[in-house]
C-alpha cells in the first residue's frame, strides 16, 4: 500500500491587519489528516493557526509557530 499526502488546490489568500483575526470555514472528512498553514513575508510578524470543531472546541492534535509561520494538524 502506498502512503502519502494529496495536496488540495484549495486556499485562502488575502491580507490581515495587525491584531486582526479571520475565520475560514472548510468541510473536513472523517478519517483524513489535514494540515493548515499560514505564513507572511513580514519577518517580525507573529501569527497563529488553530482549528475548531463545529461546537467551537479546539480540534487540532498538533500546532506550531516558528518565526513568521504557523500550522495546525487535524
Amino acid at each position: 500500500m502506498k502512503e502519502g499526502f494529496t495536496v488540495r488546490e484549495d486556499y485562502w489568500g488575502g491580507d490581515l491587519g495587525v491584531k486582526q483575526t479571520k475565520a475560514i470555514v472548510h468541510q473536513l472528512f472523517k478519517g483524513n489528516e489535514y494540515w493548515f498553514w499560514m505564513g507572511t513575508e513580514v519577518e517580525n510578524a507573529k501569527i497563529s493557526v488553530h482549528v475548531y470543531d463545529s461546537n467551537g472546541n479546539l480540534a487540532e492534535v498538533e500546532q506550531w509557530q516558528k518565526q513568521h509561520f504557523a500550522a495546525a494538524r487535524v
